[in-house]
């Protein structure tokens, strides 16, 4: 494995049919399906179907290995926006009568989707990032944690 100061240009290990040095970028958003009669798909190495794009796509699979590499994980998950990362967060980890703990001065939408959460059964807890609030706020019910720094 490559030493740390080198990963980030070494540390792809993409491999592609048509031997790219570095990972390719594909734009497309459908995909053929290579088994005409069946409808099958290609799979990518997670064995989702690649079918369309914003689904799986080679390029952004590249980017999560790559990722998970530098940060010496097993993996990662790359979202177009914030707002999807955040919101797969909270629909992976809340449940009716969870609690989440989010900052009172994270970015608004933020909030707003925490708070919508309500609908679901899902309690909203607000306290101040900078104060001992958030700690003190803290506590074993707290399913999720969102630390948000605005830039």
């Amino acid at each position: 494995m490559p030493r740390q100061s080198t990963r980030a240009i070494h540390g792809h290990g993409h491999e592609d049919e048509w031997r790219a040095v570095k990972p390719p970028i594909y734009q497309t958003a459908v995909y053929e399906h290579p088994d005409k009669l069946t409808g099958r798909s290609r799979k990518s190495d997670r064995g989702f179907d690649l079918k369309y794009s914003r689904e799986e796509n080679p390029t952004v699979r590249a980017l999560e290995r790559i990722l998970a590499g530098l940060e010496e994980g097993l993996d990662s998950l790359a979202f177009g926006s914030g707002m999807a990362a955040i919101s797969a967060a909270y629909l992976s980890k809340l449940r009716a009568g969870s609690r989440i703990i989010i900052p009172k001065e994270c970015y608004g939408t933020t909030q707003e989707l925490a708070r919508n959460l309500g609908k679901f059964g899902v309690e909203c807890v607000l306290a101040r990032s900078d104060t001992g609030e958030f700690l003190e706020k803290l506590d074993d019910g707290i399913a999720l944690a969102l630390v948000e720094p605005i830039t």
